[in-house]
């Protein structure tokens, strides 16, 4: 993970080494805010891939310190967890939200894959 700063209208730097973007996600302008603060993340698995986040990308999430950053359903999130051997590990997946539920769904042509609940 590290810090990325923009360098130019669609130019980032990650670490002092130029990231390319290669596509704009529904035609959305990518919008920096001074509020928040924004990092880097590679993706590594195919758990995403029908959303057009594959193995090799990188993604830019939005945290704050000033104010949490709060998802609306259908967002596409990172959660970190540990699993039972109390392993580090962090997931990119669809949020939704049932009752008092909250279910991180994949969008892969893996079919392995399965919400997380």
């Amino acid at each position: 993970m590290g810090e990325v700063q923009q360098t130019g209208a669609l130019e980032f730097e990650l670490d002092g080494r130029p990231l390319v973007v290669k596509k704009l996600f529904k035609g959305n302008q990518l919008k920096f805010d001074q509020e928040y603060h924004y990092v880097v993340l590679p993706v590594a698995g195919d758990s995403m891939d029908r959303a057009g986040i594959t193995r090799g990308d990188y993604v830019i999430l939005q945290t704050s310190h000033l104010s949490p950053v709060r998802p609306v359903a259908g967002d596409i999130v990172a959660v970190a967890f540990r699993d039972p051997d109390d392993n580090s590990h962090a997931t990119l997946k669809r949020i939704h939200f049932e009752a008092d539920r909250v279910i991180l769904q994949p969008e892969s042509s893996n079919l392995q894959h399965e919400p997380r609940v």
